[in-house]
């Protein structure tokens, strides 16, 4: 019996599919967070140095 047939015989650990939805976005939502905070603090570096350019 291969692995695909032992896990759909019995209710278990690897069967159960409940919850990978959520994991998925567990798993995607931190470099994208974290991706988005590099963007918008670019954005105000380059915001300030236009500012202090702009100064003179």
């Amino acid at each position: 019996m291969d692995s695909t047939a032992r896990a759909k015989s019995r209710p278990g650990f690897f069967s159960d599919r409940r919850g990978s939805t959520a994991m998925e976005f567990a798993m995607l939502a931190i470099p994208f967070a974290l991706l988005v905070f590099a963007i918008l603090e670019s954005c105000i570096s380059f915001a300030g140095q236009e500012v202090m350019a702009n100064a003179t």
